[in-house]
């Protein structure tokens, strides 16, 4: 782990596949960010494809199609191993695909 990043203080590198938790993960979706509310939550259930969003955060949906960027369609990077609840303090549970 290195001391890099200013938000979060650290970040992490890994290679092959890996379990983690994490609270960097859109909550609500792209069309509903966008459009100015009402905000639209996303529900993630287990193993859902995660890739991630435009901002850099896991999530459910291909944003890069959504947008319209010629790079779509976006790569699966991960899988919902836990979803979030109140009992992990809303942290969500990614298998990793990297």
């Amino acid at each position: 782990m290195t001391g890099q990043f200013l938000y979060y203080d650290y970040g992490v590198l890994m290679a092959g596949r890996a379990i983690i938790t994490t609270i960097a993960f859109e909550q609500y979706t792209y069309a509903s960010r966008h459009a100015g509310g009402p905000f639209v939550p996303l529900v993630y259930n287990p193993s859902d494809p995660l890739f991630m969003s435009l901002r850099g955060y896991w999530t459910k949906e291909d944003e890069m199609t959504a947008s319209g960027d010629p790079r779509a369609p976006a790569l699966s990077c991960g899988l919902v191993s836990q979803v979030p609840k109140s009992v992990n303090q809303f942290y969500l549970g990614v298998q990793t695909k990297l």
